[in-house]
């Protein structure tokens, strides 16, 4: 699963890049979950909407988590009006974690805007080295 379709362009011709994904397996898994029929699908922001979207093909509710600025420049995480989350339990999809920030606000967002239980998916972690505290440590 490539981040961006321009990185196939990193292996040059000596190499043939196949895009896959890993959505495939994340359907199967979310059918054999005792509370399949009370899953909503989440994505955190606008960029994760778009590249899997289409993926699940309406079988799940959706909601989506954007990314604001507050009344002194903060980022605020705001649940999209008219989502699907309320009282079921959120899948939260994207395919790459770096630090966790926008997943622990986005998991936030929606248990205050009434989310039943919040899980995530995604096919890359970025394990970094925290010399100082991270959102995750919350």
């Amino acid at each position: 699963d490539l981040h961006t379709l321009q990185n196939r362009f990193y292996f040059g011709d000596s190499v043939l890049v196949r895009l896959r994904s890993a959505i495939p397996l994340l359907r199967q898994k979310l059918e054999k979950l005792p509370d399949h029929d009370n899953v909503c699908i989440g994505f955190p922001d606008a960029g994760a909407e778009k590249r899997f979207l289409k993926s699940f093909g309406g079988r799940y509710p959706v909601v989506v988590c954007d990314k604001e600025r507050g009344a002194n420049g903060e980022r605020v995480m705001t649940v999209r009006p008219g989502g699907g989350h309320v009282g079921r339990h959120v899948v939260i999809v994207d395919d790459l974690i770096q630090s966790g920030g926008t997943l622990v606000e986005c998991r936030n967002s929606l248990l205050q805007d009434g989310a039943e239980s919040v899980s995530a998916f995604a096919s890359h972690g970025v394990c970094l080295l925290y010399t100082s505290p991270s959102p995750r440590d919350s």
